[in-house]
C-alpha cells in the first residue's frame, strides 16, 4: 500500500536568502575539492594578478566580425598566468561581475541568436577558465545544478558557482557568480 504525504511535508517554512545559499554552495564545492587530495603543485606564494576587466568571445568563433556581436565587456579580474602557480586551495575569486543592465542585455543578445554557447553552463565555465586563467584545455564535471569543476591542463582544479541573472531555464543565460581553488 503507498503511502501519501501531504504536498506541503518538503517546503521549507522559511527558505535561505539567496546570498545564504551561494556560501553554502561555495562551502560544499571546497569540501569536495579539497577532499580530492590534489598534490600536483605547491601552493603560491605570490597573489594573482589585481583585477582590470575581462571581455566574454564566443568559444567558437572569433572571426565573426565585431559588429555582428554586441558588446559584452564585464568588469572583473584580468587573466592570469597559465603557469602552474595559483592560490592556495579555498582562496574564493570573483565571477564575471556583470550588472543587471549588462545580463538584460547578454540575454537579449542570445535570444536574438548571438552567442548560443551563453545557454550551457559548462561551455561558459570553460569560457571562463580560458579567458582568466589561460586555460586552453579544461576538463569539466558538473556538480550541483549550479556548481561546475573544471580541471585544468597542470592539474589546478577549481569549483565556479554560476547564476541565471535573466531568463531561467533552457533559455537563461549562465554567467560566472564566484570561484574556489581547490
Amino acid at each position: 500500500m503507498p503511502i501519501t504525504l501531504p504536498n506541503n511535508v518538503f517546503r521549507a517554512r522559511n527558505p535561505l536568502p539567496q546570498p545564504a545559499v551561494t556560501i553554502l554552495g561555495l562551502l560544499t564545492c571546497v569540501i569536495v575539492i579539497s577532499s580530492c587530495g590534489t598534490t600536483s603543485s605547491p601552493p603560491a606564494t605570490s597573489r594573482p594578478p589585481a583585477p582590470t576587466s575581462t571581455t566574454v568571445v564566443s568559444p567558437h568563433s572569433a572571426s565573426r566580425s565585431a559588429a555582428a556581436q554586441p558588446s559584452t565587456s564585464a568588469p572583473g579580474p584580468s587573466r592570469q598566468s597559465a603557469s602552474n602557480t595559483h592560490p592556495p586551495s579555498g582562496t574564493t575569486f570573483a565571477g564575471e561581475g556583470l550588472t543587471a543592465q549588462q545580463s538584460s542585455d547578454l540575454q537579449q543578445a542570445v535570444d536574438n541568436g548571438h552567442q548560443p554557447w551563453r545557454l550551457d553552463r559548462v561551455q561558459v565555465a570553460k569560457v571562463f577558465a580560458q579567458q582568466r586563467f589561460g586555460w586552453s584545455d579544461s576538463q569539466a564535471e558538473t556538480g550541483a545544478p549550479t556548481v561546475v569543476f573544471l580541471t585544468g591542463p597542470d592539474g589546478s582544479r577549481i569549483a565556479l558557482h554560476l547564476t541565471q541573472p535573466a531568463t531561467r531555464g533552457d533559455q537563461g543565460i549562465w554567467v560566472v557568480d564566484s570561484g574556489v581553488w581547490g
